[in-house]
């Protein structure tokens, strides 16, 4: 029996990989301690903050509320756990307090005890969470800590009636051991006449196209910021999305790992090889950067091991260097080199763990290198800085033998006024001017090569023309919209053309599609998720298939070999040989043995023919 008055002792449970689904059973524990119903209006507030849809619990019930947390880990029942030492400041409360009753209309709070981080030999699936209850008028979101055992505020003698509670089904909160209910298996591949939306029509992964299965061909990715670290907010409203490890307040290792748990099994149901990530999109920043460091050593650690579990492998990895105030004004472009620096550390750690997770690429995108104005800007100089931080990032990846491709993505503005790197063609230039060229590839982003002015079709064909095409962005913009909207591609005559141009150069080398698009903020069901992915994929899987008939049926390359032939005779061959000057062309003229007349170019002809065979693509299959 505890101490008379005691209401504040201890039960630790091992709750593994269901320290989140827990949360709420702990509000309802606390609500049942003080021996008080649960209020609806306190379940709405929780919701609010994170915590989930779920029906009303049972009330005043804690035998019942504690079996709930038995259902979700069977068999890991801990004897009563002493309390944590105190943390920042906080007095730990002694074990089997006294306090007195709480006030009435108080609303008990779970509160975190500690600040400690996990450590690195500590698994996460087996790490649990520290809360207390405590009394108070406010309603907070609970924090998990890794390292110690969950200690609830219960008092000890209850251990016995959670040691022998039967099996009750557990309460469903929003995140459970499989967040992606609604698709219970890998998607599969239906065909043209299949009515499940949820099935591919057109991607195969291994079926061949010219001597390559479609997986290679493609090499897909899914990115992890627009799918999993974005809450569906705009600058007009609050995020729209079923995303519970984004509820503020959660300990940044377990709500990484609940992202990641639910991330992995995204990518393994769609069954395609590859995903791309910023380092804040799976660790946020610390109070410091040794704590920054720590939490992403941490995370690294649980995405190294979801690759070795599913075979899904990193087509990229980058450094987010454009949402922190710090970057406001730029990160290699900041008119402070301290900024300068801060940024230098974060590249190199990412370009570090980019390595160790097996990454084929690393990308640099300067979202805040650019200017709002330039009343207050050095052109030269920024310049300068950008092209010095380009060639340490460089000098970095031989030194540390890193084998992927650097990579640079293009965007003409937005956030900033203007961006440095605007187009391919600008990229280019930039590169070439300082001694980068061999350094660097583009990623080529759809919706950003529209925003430049630009097709598509142009960006791609001019980085594959002058050997510097290294991946691909997938996406699309909207005609009405003149911003990055990154919706997903579902034109095949969009992207047939571009696709066209990759394949008959030979392919992507260490690059991919990369789907980097979002969710339109109507679209709250979780399966949505699935259906853009799908409808996206089998677009660019179609368009594959009409690119590929092109090179086959020859559509565009006779015609242009027909139109440049000239070149290939002697007079062609002269000029770009060197062997003839201007006085000798202009005597050639002179003598009239040159009176050239206009030639069709045929562009609607062309123009039908592209449409025959994107109508006509695979018919017989």
């Amino acid at each position: 029996m505890p101490p008379e008055g005691c209401r504040h002792g201890r039960v630790g449970l091992d709750l593994g990989d269901h320290r989140e689904a827990v949360g709420l059973e702990l509000q309802t524990l606390a609500h049942a301690a003080t021996e008080r119903p649960v209020q609806r209006p306190e379940l709405d507030a929780y919701r609010e903050l994170g915590a989930g849809e779920a029906v009303d619990p049972p009330r005043n019930r804690m035998d019942e509320t504690v079996d709930r947390v038995r259902a979700m880990r069977p068999g890991k029942l801990d004897r009563p756990a002493p309390p944590p030492e105190a943390g920042l400041g906080e007095t730990t409360r002694p074990w089997c307090h006294e306090e007195a009753a709480p006030p009435d209309g108080a609303v008990p709070r779970l509160r975190r005890l500690d600040e400690e981080v996990v450590p690195a030999d500590v698994e996460l699936s087996n790490a649990s969470a520290v809360v207390q209850i405590d009394t108070d008028h406010s309603l907070a979101r609970p924090k998990l800590d890794q390292g110690a055992p969950l200690a609830v505020g219960i008092c000890g003698h209850l251990v016995q009636n959670v040691r022998d509670a039967d099996s009750r089904p557990a309460w469903r909160t929003r995140m459970t051991q499989t967040f992606f209910t609604d698709v219970p298996d890998r998607i599969p591949f239906g065909g043209m006449d299949s009515s499940d939306p949820l099935a591919y029509a057109v991607y195969q992964p291994d079926r061949m196209i010219l001597g390559k299965s479609m997986a290679d061909h493609l090499r897909i990715g899914v990115c992890l910021w627009h799918s999993f670290n974005w809450p569906g907010s705009d600058v007009f409203g609050v995020g729209t999305f079923d995303r519970p490890w984004l509820a503020p307040g959660l300990e940044p290792l377990a709500a990484a790992k609940m992202k990641l748990d639910a991330a992995f099994e995204f990518v393994s149901k769609l069954g395609v090889p590859f995903y791309c990530f910023h380092d804040r999109d799976v660790a946020p920043e610390g109070r410091n950067w040794a704590e920054t460091s720590s939490i992403l050593a941490a995370v690294v650690d649980m995405l190294e091991a979801h690759q070795a579990r599913t075979g899904v492998g990193l087509l990229w990895g980058t450094a987010n260097l454009f949402s922190h105030p710090r970057y406001a004004a730029g990160a290699a472009t900041n008119p402070d080199p301290d900024v300068f620096a801060y940024a230098a550390a974060q590249v190199k750690q990412m370009l570090e763990v980019t390595k160790r997770l097996g990454g084929a690429n690393y990308v640099l995108w300067g979202g805040r290198e650019g200017y709002e104005t330039l009343l207050n800007t050095d052109l030269a100089r920024e310049e300068a800085q950008l092209a010095r931080f380009l060639g340490l990032v460089a000098e970095h990846k031989h030194k540390i033998g890193f084998e992927g491709t650097l990579l640079i993505e293009p965007k003409p503005h937005e956030p900033t006024k203007h961006q440095y790197d605007f187009d391919a063609a600008t990229v280019h230039g930039f590169l070439t001017r300082n001694g980068l060229d061999g350094e660097y590839k583009l990623n080529i982003e759809g919706n950003h090569a529209t925003l430049s002015g630009h097709s598509f079709h142009h960006e791609v064909a001019y980085a594959i023309a002058h050997g510097i095409l290294g991946s691909i962005d997938a996406n699309r913009g909207d005609y009405q919209n003149g911003w990055d909207t990154d919706q997903f591609p579902n034109s095949v005559e969009e992207l047939a053309l571009s696709v066209y141009e990759i394949v008959k150069a030979g392919g992507l080398g260490t690059g991919g599609f990369n789907f980097d698009a979002k969710l339109r903020r109507q679209s709250v069901s979780r399966s949505d998720l699935f259906h853009a992915h799908v409808g996206g994929i089998d677009t660019l899987a179609r368009a594959l298939l009409v690119a590929a008939d092109m090179i086959e049926h020859e559509t565009l390359a006779a015609p242009r070999a027909a139109r440049y032939a000239g070149w290939d005779g002697k007079l062609g061959r002269a000029i770009v040989d060197g062997k003839v000057s201007l006085e000798d062309l202009e005597r050639k003229v002179a003598e009239g043995g040159i009176d050239p007349r206009p030639t069709s170019g045929g562009q609607e002809r062309l123009e039908s023919l592209v449409n025959r065979r994107i109508w006509n693509a695979d018919r017989k299959r």
